[in-house]
């Protein structure tokens, strides 16, 4: 529920400024939950990794969901597609690092295929832009 006056989320109330447009967008709220499953798979990474990999991993997935509200708040659309642009290729960035991850052994198939199959069908920038 989107309380216009104050951004509502899920009961959480902020004093912030986005519209129901992007509370609405169905990329963001996809995005959101791509992080909390991508905080899940690492939050069992080696020791070692917590600030290599993981870190990288981690800083990717939340990229997406940090630049779609940035680029929402912009004034015009030449800004606005740069952040689609910017959350596009932190995608990209996630999906290379989760390679590395399973190369490296940190990953299993298992693992990664559910959240390979559903990042292309949960985000898709064009999907913004609609």
């Amino acid at each position: 529920m989107v309380n216009r006056k104050r951004l509502t989320v899920n009961g959480v109330s902020f004093p912030g400024c986005h519209g129901p447009q992007l509370l609405n967008a169905t990329p963001w709220i996809r995005s959101r939950r791509l992080v909390r499953e991508i905080y899940d798979l690492t939050s069992n990474s080696p020791d070692n990794e917590r600030c290599g990999l993981t870190s990288q991993i981690r800083r990717a997935c939340t990229s997406v969901p940090l630049n779609l509200s940035e680029g929402s708040g912009r004034l015009t659309n030449g800004e606005w597609q740069l952040f689609l642009g910017y959350a596009r290729g932190s995608l990209l960035e996630l999906e290379a690092a989760l390679i590395l991850a399973f190369d490296l052994g940190h990953a299993t198939r298992e693992q990664l295929e559910p959240i390979g199959e559903r990042k292309y069908r949960r985000i898709s920038v064009e999907e913004v832009c609609r």
